[in-house]
């Protein structure tokens, strides 16, 4: 995969330096993904959707390069008319790869990427609703930012929740104590406090036998 430097400045060019960089691309026939990749980048919505489609019909590994702008520009944005075609082009793309990336993104932390809480907001639905694998591949990330207390302030930790909700329960048992101590810092009566405990709920009793003396006190 190239690197993705090209873009990275994207949000500091006016609507006219955006259209006519486009424009140049778009020019070149072999530089097609590029120009696509672009109008992603850009504030141009109305073409988003023809953008992703084009780049869905280019598949995959000739579309490999605009795994970025699918996942952060597409589904990190829930709104987009071009999230499903995007969520569509990804399953079409070798699990691990997306895996691996989706992975980067959620590290991140928001440390130097812009709207970190809306993208991961974006990747938890498309985990919750596509094949089961892909979200038990991210589980041990989702599991480590439930216990991150420097995450954005805004970022709400009920998406991660939501993943692990259609999680099996034999690949998120080892976050136990991780919802233990969420338990602990949010009140029953609160929404995520009562989301929690729920998702404890559903463990059989096998896996919470060693942890009861502590569940009594949550």
């Amino acid at each position: 995969m190239e690197n993705n430097s090209l873009f990275e400045p994207w949000h500091v060019f006016s609507q006219e330096e955006q259209s006519k960089y486009i424009a140049e691309l778009e020019s070149q026939p072999e530089r097609r993904l590029d120009a696509m990749r672009a109008i992603l980048k850009s504030s141009w919505k109305s073409r988003w959707l023809s953008a992703t489609q084009a780049i869905h019909a280019l598949g995959y590994p000739g579309n490999a390069d605009a795994l970025p702008e699918l996942i952060i520009d597409q589904v990190g944005d829930v709104n987009s008319a071009g999230w499903k075609e995007a969520v569509q082009t990804l399953l079409e793309m070798p699990p691990k790869i997306v895996c691996e990336y989706i992975i980067q993104v959620l590290w991140d932390r928001g440390r130097s990427l812009m709207y970190w809480d809306s993208v991961v907001e974006g990747i938890c639905k498309m985990l919750g609703q596509i094949e089961g694998s892909y979200a038990v591949h991210c589980c041990p990330m989702l599991i480590y930012l439930l216990d991150k207390e420097d995450l954005p302030e805004n970022f709400d930790k009920s998406v991660l929740l939501d993943v692990l909700e259609v999680i099996p329960e034999e690949n998120i048992v080892y976050g136990i104590p991780v919802l233990l101590d969420l338990c602990q810092k949010n009140d029953r009566n609160t929404l995520i406090g009562e989301q929690i405990r729920s998702l404890i709920n559903t463990f059989s009793e096998a896996n919470r036998v060693l942890y009861q003396k502590l569940l009594a006190n949550i």
